[in-house]
């Protein structure tokens, strides 16, 4: 079993069904929690394949530096905040080279 992680936001989730990540909202939009075990390495060190972490709905805003948990193409990724713009907020994986780019709005 993975090491349990509690975190107020969300690491790479490798491509999940419809029917997981629907699972997941649901238990997000009922009772503000979900438990996700994570797999991938782009958060690495910090979380490591096979972790668990707790999901909190309740964000009242955006952190530079804290993790969360965002839905990019169709792929749940847990990442940092690394920048707010204006209309975006950019998030990457610890281990990660990418960078995305979401609009505020689908946030």
């Amino acid at each position: 079993m993975g090491r349990l992680k509690l975190y107020a936001g969300l690491e790479k989730i490798d491509m999940i069904s419809n029917e997981l990540l629907i699972t997941i909202k649901h238990q997000l939009y009922n009772t503000q929690k979900s438990i996700v075990k994570i797999s991938g390495s782009s958060m690495e060190p910090l979380l490591i394949d096979g972790d668990y972490v707790i999901i909190i709905s309740d964000i009242s805003s955006v952190n530079i530096g804290a993790v969360y948990l965002i839905e990019y193409y169709g792929q749940l990724l847990l990442h940092r905040c690394v920048q707010v713009e204006q209309n975006y907020i950019c998030f990457k994986g610890d281990n990660s080279l990418r960078i995305e780019r979401i609009e505020e709005k689908n946030i």
